[in-house]
C-alpha cells in the first residue's frame, strides 16, 4: 500500500532510506553521504507545497520510500529518493499510480 508519510515517519523512512542508500544495487540519486542528510532532505518535503514523501507499506512495515518535489508552472517534476527494500515490482508498480 502507497501513502503520503506523515512527519512522525520521517525518522523511520530516514533509517530504511540511509541502510539502502549503501549498497550499489538499491541506491537513489541523489548519493546521500550521511543520514543526517536524508533527514534534511526529506524534512524539505513536508514543508513544500508541491513536494512529497510517500512509503510503501507491506503488512504494517515501511518496505519503500518515494520523495519528490514538483515547480508546476515548469511542468517540472524530481525525485529526490526513492528506495525499495524488498517485492520491489510490486512496490515501483504502485508508486506512479499514487502520483495521478
Amino acid at each position: 500500500m502507497i501513502r503520503a508519510l506523515s512527519e512522525d515517519l520521517m525518522e523511520e523512512a530516514a533509517e530504511l532510506s540511509w541502510k539502502l542508500c549503501q549498497t550499489v544495487s538499491t541506491r537513489s540519486y541523489p548519493l546521500f553521504q550521511s543520514k543526517a542528510e536524508v533527514k534534511r532532505e526529506y524534512s524539505l518535503r513536508f514543508r513544500e507545497t508541491h513536494g512529497a514523501l510517500l512509503g510503501c507499506f507491506s503488512g504494517g512495515t515501511l518496505t519503500g520510500v518515494c520523495g519528490f518535489f514538483a515547480i508546476p508552472s515548469d511542468r517540472y517534476l524530481q525525485t529526490v529518493a526513492f528506495y525499495i527494500e524488498r517485492d520491489c515490482q510490486k512496490a515501483a508498480d504502485g508508486f506512479p499510480m499514487s502520483l495521478s
